[in-house]
């Protein structure tokens, strides 16, 4: 089974659904997004949240290294998600922030952008999410998983792979299916609108992701 992450977290309830639920991941917007907010909300909106094993994942859009080592440190960061450019090479950023990276590669139907072989060799994740002009993940549309196998097997091994893109808990198991993702990531596919997560389909989501039986 594959660990899950529930992005796009804006309100304090839904977090604690995420962690009631068992998420691996709970992730934070710090970038242009209908759910993004300011490091001070998100240190307000985890801070009743106590131990969990679930790791923090801060979200950002070619962000600058002090950018990055600011929100790790104000929201106990355990992972950064850089989508665009970084700031620095991968093993540089982790040593510096000391926080795990997680590389996005964009899909526009069945072709990922260059760089995931060059990138598989220091990043902690690799997380394929469809791209779509002007937006940054929270597409609600899946690319072409079939179309992606040979990239992503390119890559299997060397970093740990993560699927998004349109998932929800209708399709998840499918694409775990063809994909056999190491982690799988939802947003738009369990909101009502951008930021406010619906808690039964977050629980159906969890339940679809449990519930896939082994190829």
């Amino acid at each position: 089974m594959p660990e899950f992450k529930f992005c796009g977290l804006t309100r304090a309830e839904d977090v604690a659904h995420a962690v009631t639920l068992g998420a691996h991941y709970l992730g934070f917007i710090l970038a242009p997004s209908p759910r993004q907010r300011s490091i001070a909300q998100f240190r307000a909106l985890v801070a009743s949240l106590g131990a969990t094993p679930a790791t923090r994942v801060g979200v950002f859009v070619s962000p600058t290294t002090d950018e990055l080592a600011r929100a790790v440190e104000a929201l106990s960061l355990g992972a950064v998600q850089v989508h665009g450019t970084l700031p620095m090479p991968v093993a540089e950023l982790r040593a510096e922030i000391g926080a795990s990276v997680w590389c996005v590669m964009g899909v526009s139907g069945a072709v990922v952008e260059p760089g995931a072989d060059l990138l598989a060799a220091d990043a902690d994740v690799l997380l394929f999410d469809t791209s779509v002009a002007g937006r940054t993940g929270g597409s609600g549309r899946a690319f072409d998983w079939a179309g992606v196998r040979a990239s992503l097997e390119a890559v299997r091994g060397r970093a740990r792979i993560a699927l998004a893109g349109g998932l929800g808990s209708h399709n998840v198991a499918d694409a775990i299916q063809a994909l056999a993702p190491d982690i799988v990531d939802v947003s738009s596919g369990i909101e009502r609108t951008p930021g406010v997560k619906d808690h039964g389909m977050m629980t159906a989501f969890a339940s679809a992701v449990r519930g896939v039986v082994p190829a």
